[in-house]
């Protein structure tokens, strides 16, 4: 096989192959993640082409630490339909702001204030069904290599039910706003729709180039030292968050371009173990679009029904790993087990216009940090053992994911495979 013929099979292979986060509050694999890539790197291959299917069997919600939720009440327990009326007093309105301020005005001066009257629990599922990440390697040097990944997903998102926790004394007094809900928030929301969706599409495409050099120790126990650094861009080509959503997902970092960079050390502990930490960052630019915003404190981040053009500047992404790996232990067969933090820091709007406050609009829950914590198990099977004179060698691995904390987020148990060659 020619040079020429291993680079055009390297890219055909990802691009007639359809993941993502945006960032989206999801603990699903990202196209850079080192795990969607195989445990060793082999010196004696100059391409490595990989898929990895991750298939979610449990979703749940974490508002906070120890808390699990619906999806929906990731940011508050409860909606609240009072509060999503207000804001709107403003001079000049727009026809369908007078008409929401018209229906606050109607209400009882007070109407609640008594934490009870009003309130919604909004439940229902929204999950990552699959997810694909398809990765090509070129290993120009020994130490330097191009990574170039794309991902594919497949969402969705059930009906949105609502419990009326408002007294029966005072229902009747909030029926022109809860009695059709579903009805009322399209109405005055715009096109707000709490009804399912479901989607499928690519992610962000990554281009990252790595760095990696082994340093041989001449010790009783330990073996080498693995450096890595890392340097990567993703390009917005995937799915961008529906603000006529009640509760939307992105399928990529939501129309925002990214910068990566991070790096590892490995230590090889005798010649069938190793342990290592990995620190990675990623920053995204700021994008302006129509998004829904807060014209009050008091309102509650799903129940929004203003739409305004506003600059956001997202907080940096940063994901924090430690494993530790067996490999050779039967033949061909190695494993790992990998401990993963995931924080992405508070995001800032800017509102275009001054007819709204910006700060107001920052006081946003699902402005604020997300984070989750879990645990990944690998186990891998390298052919190479079986065919050391091929000049393919396939190596497949399969893992599960256990989320075990989180705040503000959607936490998914997860399993799949990776399944790759190495020529």
């Amino acid at each position: 096989m020619t040079q020429q013929q291993r680079i055009f099979l390297s890219f055909m292979a990802l691009g007639v192959t359809g993941f993502a986060s945006a960032m989206s509050p999801l603990n699903i694999f990202r196209p850079q993640d080192y795990n969607t890539r195989p445990l060793r790197k082999r010196l004696d291959a100059r391409f490595d082409v990989s898929v990895l299917g991750e298939f979610e069997t449990e979703t749940e919600g974490r508002r906070c630490s120890n808390c699990k939720t619906s999806p929906f009440q990731i940011w508050q327990a409860e909606q609240n339909a009072v509060a999503m009326l207000c804001g709107f007093d403003i001079i000049d309105p727009d026809p369908l702001q007078s008409q929401i301020d018209a229906l606050k005005q109607g209400l009882p001066m007070g109407t609640g204030n008594d934490g009870v009257t009003g309130r919604i629990a909004v439940t229902g599922c929204v999950e990552v069904d699959w997810n694909v990440v398809i990765s090509a390697q070129y290993h120009l040097t020994d130490d330097v290599t191009f990574i170039f990944a794309l991902p594919v997903l497949s969402a969705c998102a059930t009906e949105a039910r609502f419990e009326d926790k408002t007294p029966d004394a005072q229902k009747g007094i909030l029926e022109p706003v809860t009695g059709d809900l579903a009805n009322t928030l399209k109405l005055l929301g715009n096109g707000l729709d709490s009804g399912p969706w479901s989607e499928t599409g690519i992610g962000d495409f990554l281009v990252m180039a790595e760095w990696g050099r082994h340093f041989p120790q001449a010790k009783p126990m330990l073996k080498d030292v693995l450096l890595n650094g890392r340097l990567g861009f993703s390009f917005p080509t995937g799915h961008k968050k529906n603000p006529d959503q009640l509760f939307p997902l992105a399928f990529g970092n939501d129309g925002s371009y990214g910068l990566i960079f991070g790096g590892r050390i490995e230590l090889m502990v005798t010649d069938y173990a190793r342990f290592g930490i990995d620190a990675e960052f990623l920053q995204l630019f700021g994008t302006e679009r129509i998004r829904r915003i807060k014209t009050d404190e008091t309102q509650t981040d799903l129940f929004l029904l203003q739409k305004e053009c506003a600059y956001k500047d997202p907080g940096i992404t940063e994901r924090f790993s430690i494993f530790a790996e067996l490999f050779q232990l039967l033949r061909g067969f190695s494993s790992r087990m990998t401990y993963q933090y995931f924080r992405h820091n508070d995001d800032t709007l800017i509102l275009t216009s001054s007819k709204f406050s910006s700060r107001i609009a920052n006081t946003a829950e699902s402005l604020r940090e997300w984070t989750t914590h879990h645990m990944l198990f690998d186990l891998e099977y390298d052919f190479a053992y079986d065919m050391p004179d091929s000049t393919i060698k396939p190596y497949a691995a399969w893992f599960y994911k256990v989320p075990f904390n989180g705040q503000r987020s959607i936490t998914t148990h997860s399993t799949g495979f990776v399944f790759g060659v190495s020529y």
